[in-house]
């Protein structure tokens, strides 16, 4: 498989105008021609980047020869790449951002000096991008709507093909199977995998014991590890009635969870509600006043929803309480810290085992990232990945989400029916 760094690059040189130093015992002069002036570093642009950005140091003393000259971004020494006369201004100088540096403050050394420091870089945490199936001419090989997507222990990625009906199985090492359903006329059958049916299967979850749950229409259908397909609930017709199995009802039910007791929550968008299924079957409504599409649990057992209408993410507890979690109700794409922050049309969730929580900011179109103290920050924004839609591992419109053990993160996207991997750096 092919890897991209998913990188943000400014080459930017900043030209501010400030006043000539004094002078200096140091011997190395900003110009030449000039005289000696004292180290000092005036700006930094851009102030805020992953490792590789270029950066623009601009101030006096330093060297006309690159090589003459060290930058240490947070104390690492960066790779110089040129030094510039500004007339009237200094010298600037570009440098690439090390690996692993850390923020910290932006520091010049010239001629094996005293490094002086200046402004603070923030160092930002880059992911990798990688397209996790490679898609052949086969029509078995090809999704036709990929939408929910999850994970199993072992690593094996499970999506659901609303457009071909069925659910693929992609191991670790990329191969794809049929895993249940099969291309025919939509039908609700159980059985067997490879002969039950499903009318358009949509939303994931996968319990411990390798039981996956599908939102397939107005019901809820279970697929065993031995690949035996029941109905959990839901009866085939649009309703708002709990109760057990078929007796129950839904109404474009969206997103799916399963906790660690096999309990399953259902965002009922139709419906306005959080719907909750025992490992038996029994229906009931848990919370009611938004239009939650997507739906993951904490180790604590607290839901968080995106409300899809409201560009909202909330939080239910198991007693049923909703509170906002962030988002301000306005769309948009700010980050910030819980209501500060913006989203448009957020779908997907997902949450990893220290807590983070990943949204599918759908219409955006990005992925967001959300601490467990509520700071919103960008995961991954296609519109700054190299060559943008032409890239083979560009997500466009992120629609599914799933999280695995190493903290890899999976995303179907529905309009370029792409899967792909991301993994963000965290270390050296």
């Amino acid at each position: 498989m092919k890897k991209y760094i998913y990188s943000l690059f400014f080459i930017v040189i900043f030209i501010a105008s400030c006043s000539k130093g004094s002078s200096s015992s140091n011997p190395t002069p900003a110009n030449p021609s000039s005289g000696t002036v004292a180290v000092e570093v005036d700006n930094l642009s851009p102030q805020v980047g992953t490792y590789n950005t270029t950066i623009s140091i601009l101030g006096r003393g330093f060297s006309l020869t690159a090589t003459e000259n060290k930058v240490f971004v947070n104390g690492v020494q960066a790779t110089v790449i040129s030094a510039t006369s500004i007339p009237g201004n200094g010298v600037a100088l570009q440098a690439l951002v090390p690996f692993g540096a850390g923020s910290g403050a932006v520091g010049v050394s010239v001629n094996n000096g005293s490094a002086i420091s200046g402004p603070v870089f923030t160092y930002q945490l880059p992911n990798t991008v990688t397209k996790l199936t490679s898609f052949t001419s086969s029509f078995d090989m090809i999704f036709g709507t990929p939408e929910g997507i999850a994970i199993d222990a072992a690593g094996n990625a499970y999506v659901a093909d609303s457009g071909n009906r069925i659910i693929y199985k992609i191991t670790p090492t990329g191969a794809v199977n049929i895993y249940a359903g099969h291309k025919t006329n939509p039908g609700h059958d159980d059985g067997i995998a490879t002969v039950a049916t499903f009318s358009s299967p949509g939303a994931v979850a996968i319990d411990l014991p390798g039981n996956l749950y599908v939102v397939d229409g107005a019901n809820i259908r279970k697929i065993t590890p031995n690949g035996t397909v029941s109905t959990l609930a839901g009866n085939n017709t649009i309703g708002n009635t709990d109760g057990a199995g078929t007796l129950a009802s839904f109404n474009s039910p969206a997103g799916i969870a399963v906790d660690a007791t096999g309990t399953v929550y259902v965002a009922d968008n139709g419906n306005n509600s959080i719907r909750k299924i025992t490992p038996a079957g029994t229906v009931s409504t848990i919370a009611k006043g938004f239009k939650p599409v997507g739906i993951t649990l904490d180790n604590s057992g607290n839901m968080f929803v995106s409300d899809y209408d409201s560009h909202i993410i909330r939080k239910v507890t198991q007693a049923g309480v909703v509170s906002t979690f962030a988002g301000s109700g306005t769309t948009g794409s700010a980050d910030g810290t819980t209501t500060s922050a913006s989203f448009v049309h957020p779908s997907a969730l997902t949450i990893d085992a220290a807590g983070n929580l990943y949204i599918a900011d759908m219409d955006a179109p990005i992925i967001r990232k959300i601490t467990p103290g509520g700071v919103v920050n960008t995961f991954y924004n296609p519109s700054n990945l190299s060559g943008g839609a032409a890239n083979p591992v560009y997500i466009a419109y992120p629609h599914g989400l799933a999280i695995d053990a190493a903290n890899n993160v999976y995303v179907s996207a529905i309009t370029n029916n792409n899967i792909a991997k991301l993994k963000e750096i965290t270390t050296k």
